[in-house]
């Protein structure tokens, strides 16, 4: 009875080791685009398809994010919010602060000061 126990139960582990190593393997890999033969610009879609690259007409084809004003003010209120609080990053990245500008000036300042 031990053995057919043993039998069942190390047939259990390594079908279910085989299964895991089938379902994380990777796919077979995609022929890169460098490595297939273009002669004419007829067959650059075939060749960037094969590569999984997508088409140019399908990117131009996607609609642009839209941002609506609902959505600038309330990354606006919220950049503001964080700059109240003294968060940092806010004071730094907040295009209204001009943060940039400020820390670019600080390092021209360091930069003749050391001359």
């Amino acid at each position: 009875m031990r053995l057919v126990v043993c039998i069942i139960g190390g047939a259990v582990l390594c079908g279910s080791f085989f299964i895991t190593l089938r379902l994380i393997e990777p796919e077979a890999p995609l022929q890169r685009l460098e490595d297939q033969r273009i002669s004419h610009y007829n067959d650059l879609p075939t060749a960037s398809q094969n590569a999984g690259l997508a088409h140019i007409d399908e990117i131009l084809a996607q609609p642009p994010p839209t941002r609506t004003p609902k959505d600038s003010a309330a990354e606006r209120q919220r950049f503001r919010a964080e700059a109240q609080s003294g968060h940092k990053m806010a004071k730094r990245h907040h295009p209204d602060k001009g943060g940039l500008t400020q820390q670019m000036d600080a390092l021209l300042r360091k930069i003749t000061k050391d001359d």
